[in-house]
């Protein structure tokens, strides 16, 4: 099973191939920032890769980070997946902020952001579903909106199993987001 180590705090974990190295921050009770709860929106827990036993960088990664950063070493945490030994450095203002405080606080947020994985009937002539957005609403169990940008991409070929990513405020839940799994 592959090692990860986290510098400095020297903490070191034996992992799940495959597994996040967010995932295993956490494991460890290690903090790295994160606003979007882990689906790879905000770019809050990019880490230095010292030693690199990772997958290779997905589109979300290449979208947030850019293809410079990447070859500088740095990655997302929530989307980079350890496959072999790996060592990563945490931004010092994370550790500084656990100094100065003497704690690392916990917080609990009910994001507003949400991402789910979606088993859906694929659109037809002879389908129940109207299209490919009520197939969506389906899956994710309550009324979406989406922008006439997101209504494009619905357009297109879609294959049963996706992730959608939806945004709720209030009482309006807006779709920004499917992709398939990597």
């Amino acid at each position: 099973m592959p090692v990860i180590c986290f510098k400095p705090q020297n903490k070191c974990l034996e992992v799940g191939k495959g597994e996040t190295i967010y995932n295993a921050a956490l494991k460890l009770g290690l903090s790295i920032s994160s606003i979007c709860g882990g689906l790879g929106i905000c770019g809050k827990c990019k880490v230095k890769v010292l030693k690199d036993g990772l997958s290779e960088p997905n589109t979300r990664e290449l979208s947030i980070l850019g293809m410079d950063n990447i070859k500088k070493g740095y990655r997302l945490a929530c989307q980079a997946k350890i496959m072999n030994y790996t060592e990563v450095k945490i931004p010092a203002r994370r550790i500084l902020i656990t100094a100065l405080t003497g704690y690392e606080p916990k917080v609990h947020l009910n994001t507003a952001v949400i991402k789910k994985k979606i088993k859906r009937k694929i659109v037809g002539l002879t389908s129940k579903h109207a299209s490919t957005l009520e197939s969506i609403r389906k899956g994710i169990g309550e009324e979406i909106v989406a922008s006439l940008h997101m209504l494009r991409i619905l357009a297109k070929d879609l294959p049963e199993k996706i992730h959608a990513i939806t945004y709720k405020f209030k009482n309006i839940c807006e779709l920004i987001d499917v992709f398939t799994e990597e």
